[in-house]
């Protein structure tokens, strides 16, 4: 089977690969064909890739003569996806090849072919573009090529931070609005929305990438479930999807970031998620609207992509009541960033309040929050408060209530990582010392049990000498000499 593979790749392998290794070719070029090939060989064990796929345009790690195969990138329920480079632009491209063994039913090839087409409507910069479609007709091998998108997944950003801001929250709202209003605009829905399948550009942008789940949009029941348990909305449980489907997923992802959690390990009121008693730290319109985003009843979110933008630009420019507010640029600047929304500025001004009620509150903030009661009685003490007084102070009060809840937040997650930092260097400290004791009783043991076997050899030596010397005296003792 090996050889018979080998002479396949050999047939078909592309016109450059047979020059490399005809007879007139340097021994250099052989070298590196032959370099070139053993690498193939090693990336493709990396997947469960059918072997007798690797043939025709696959041959070698030069797919099609044109997209030069680098590294395996992940693997999936149709095949693997590979990152590599156009030799002919010099421009880096992801290749997803189809595998058609892995197809359960006519539906995993629907899905390839929706894919190919959707990318190739789709122009957006926040979305893979559609570049070529290698196929191989003997097999049936198909890999889809399209531009890489560089960065870091959301679920890897949260694996290694635990949490991520809010103001980066609100940033990824706005860039995943604009992508879901294009992919929306075209009558299709992502259906698998998810940290692993957002990703992180190294300019701070937002990316979202596998679309091989994509779906026409069917208020119905229908026959397929595509999704991810705990961002599979309840309708795509019977196989309905609409644009609020993918809206609902995008709410799961962002309170997965926002606390660190699944949405499955998230508290639940009745079939809903309980977004107050999961992220309390998080500002109202935030959880106001990711509420909204995940609400069980698609009717009750946002329409679409397009819906979610005008959704943030009303929390823009209604969370505050007079001009110099500096709502509208905390929440969506003109360069399309996002920041935090008008609570942290209302904080800042009032903390720089000398006299009345207010001066003396933050005053007692201040001192409780250096003993680190922030996070419980400081907010059940602003709550009272606030209930207390009214107008501008009660809305600066539960600014501040909320700010300190997520700053103190902050602070024990810090602490946490402090303590357990410690606690490691403490049991480093404390293995170091048991080294050294095991070591220094060892040495003591062997130390001992060199004295115990020189004194052993030296009685031995001496019982030895004495019963020598007697044997020699008896025999001079009985004339043996003479004879």
């Amino acid at each position: 089977m090996a050889s018979q593979t080998a002479r396949d790749r050999q047939r078909s392998a592309p016109v450059e690969v047979v020059d490399a290794v005809s007879p007139a070719a340097s021994p250099a070029s052989t070298t590196t064909t032959a370099t070139a090939d053993a690498d193939y060989e090693v990336l493709v064990s990396q997947t469960s890739v059918d072997r007798r796929l690797l043939r025709g345009p696959f041959a070698t790690n030069v797919w099609g003569g044109r997209y030069e195969v680098e590294r395996f990138a992940g693997e999936g329920s149709q095949g693997a996806t590979f990152i590599g480079t156009d030799r002919k632009t010099g421009a880096k491209v992801a290749l997803k090849l189809f595998d058609l063994g892995k197809a359960k039913d006519w539906k995993a090839q629907e899905l390839f072919e929706r894919e190919v087409t959707t990318l190739k409507r789709l122009s957006h910069r926040g979305i893979p573009q559609f570049m070529d479609v290698v196929t191989d007709d003997d097999t049936g091998a198909r890999a889809l090529v399209m531009t890489h998108v560089a960065g870091e997944t959301l679920g890897a950003l949260v694996a290694r931070e635990k949490t991520v801001p809010e103001k980066r929250l609100w940033s990824f709202l706005v860039d995943a609005g604009n992508i879901l209003a294009a992919v929306h605009g075209e009558g299709v829905v992502h259906r698998d929305l998810k940290p692993d399948n957002f990703i992180l550009r190294p300019d701070g942008t937002l990316a979202i990438v596998d679309f091989g789940g994509v779906g026409v949009v069917r208020a119905q029941a229908g026959s397929t479930v595509v999704g991810t348990f705990g961002y599979m909305a309840p309708e795509q449980l019977y196989g309905a999807q609409t644009p609020a489907t993918d809206l609902y997923a995008l709410g799961a992802t962002l309170l997965t970031l926002a606390t660190g959690k699944s949405p499955e390990d998230q508290p639940r009121d009745g079939l809903a998620i309980d977004v107050d008693a999961a992220a309390p730290w998080l500002s109202q319109p935030m959880k106001t609207l990711l509420t909204t985003l995940l609400s069980p009843d698609p009717k009750a979110r946002p329409k679409d992509g397009a819906a979610l933008l005008v959704a943030l630009k009303s929390i823009a420019t209604t969370k505050g009541a007079t001009q110099n507010s500096k709502v509208p640029d905390a929440v969506i600047n003109p360069d399309g960033s996002v920041e935090a929304i008008w609570r942290e500025d209302d904080v800042d001004d009032a903390f720089r309040a000398t006299g009345g009620v207010l001066g003396v509150v933050f005053s007692v903030v201040g001192l409780l929050a250096t003993v680190g009661l922030g996070r419980l009685l400081i907010p059940f003490i602003l709550t009272i408060i606030a209930a207390i007084i009214g107008g501008e102070d009660r809305r600066k009060l539960l600014a501040l209530r909320d700010v300190v809840q997520a700053r103190s937040a902050d602070a024990q997650r810090l602490l946490m990582r402090s303590a357990d930092a410690s606690a490691k260097a403490l049991n480093d400290v404390g293995d170091r010392q048991r080294h050294r004791r095991e070591t220094r009783r060892e040495r003591q043991e062997r130390k001992r049990a060199e004295r115990v076997r020189w004194i052993t050899e030296h009685a031995e030596r001496v019982v030895k000498d004495e019963v020598d010397r007697k044997l020699k005296q008896r025999r001079r003792d009985q004339g043996f000499w003479r004879q």
